[in-house]
């Protein structure tokens, strides 16, 4: 993936990134095309040293460090231990995250998990996607929503934080009270530290896009993602988590924690969804999209 295209989440968008992998280890998400063609590899310590060390030049007071790319966490937990150790080498002290998924949280045992969390490892954030089944399935995520339950526990026992990533549209047209109502209950159940909301995105090339073209999925129109984001906001019931919702692709953007700012981003939305015309809500959302 080019380097301009290096992310991380929104809330370590202020914390200092040093590359541990490249690429993706599981690289089969129906709607994803960010590293197709790139094989996941571990990178040498000696290149993550040699960022520490220059950004200590530059940075001396560092207190979050995340590792990129987009699937770090799948490095076994002894490479992950032995890179904690070094990051605080240069920063000691500092909160280190990265990107996870449920494979790779499966991999790893409690312990492992406690002694990455006693060694600063913190805010891994995990991309649930969405509380149906057989939406996981259709995205070909490879686990289910029991799988999210057991694995976010397993993080939880460990002491370790995880916002979440949750995809609005991704049941597809005509669904979004349903998928409202399961994204919010799953949300209210695991509680996690933050939850980051974004749209479905078609993007060229990937197996969504095939299948939007073969009819086997419709997209969601403007007027619906607007209705599925503002259900899943009204159900929530999670005292503590912060929800943000600030993507070029977002619909409106919101901010804020629950549960305290939960009226302030409901009136809010409100009134930005009473302002879409007819014909707005019926576009459906390309954004980007250069099929």
């Amino acid at each position: 993936m080019p380097e301009e295209e290096i992310f991380k989440p929104p809330l370590e968008e202020g914390a200092l990134a040093v590359n541990v992998t490249s690429g993706c280890s599981y690289n089969r998400c129906a709607f994803c095309t960010m590293y197709h063609g790139e094989p996941f590899r571990a990178l040498p310590l000696d290149g993550a040293r040699a960022e520490l060390a220059a950004a200590r030049e530059k940075y001396p007071h560092v207190g979050r460090v995340f590792l990129e790319e987009g699937d770090a966490f799948a490095l076994p937990a002894e490479r992950l231990a032995e890179i904690a150790r070094l990051v605080h080498r240069f920063y000691p002290g500092a909160c280190v995250s990265c990107f996870a998924s449920i494979h790779n949280i499966k991999a790893k045992s409690p312990g492992e998990l406690a002694e990455l969390r006693a060694l600063g490892v913190n805010r891994l954030n995990v991309g649930v996607e969405s509380a149906l089944d057989d939406v996981l399935a259709f995205m070909n995520k490879g686990f289910t929503v029991a799988d999210v339950r057991e694995q976010l526990a397993k993080l939880r026992g460990a002491g370790i934080d995880f916002p979440v990533n949750i995809i609005n549209g991704a049941a597809g047209y005509g669904r979004q009270s349903e998928s409202a109502r399961a994204n919010a209950a799953l949300v209210n159940e695991i509680r996690p530290a933050a939850v980051f909301t974004t749209n479905l995105l078609r993007e060229a090339g990937s197996r969504l896009d095939l299948d939007i073209k073969s009819g086997a999925f419709k997209m969601c129109t403007l007027g619906q993602l607007v209705d599925e984001e503002l259900e899943f906001i009204e159900n929530l019931e999670t005292e503590g988590t912060y929800l943000y919702g600030m993507n070029p692709c977002s619909v409106m953007p919101i901010r804020g924690k629950l549960m305290r700012d939960k009226q302030r981003i409901l009136e809010k939305f409100r009134r930005q969804a009473a302002a879409l015309t007819e014909e707005e809500r019926g576009w459906t959302p390309m954004w980007g999209y250069r099929g």
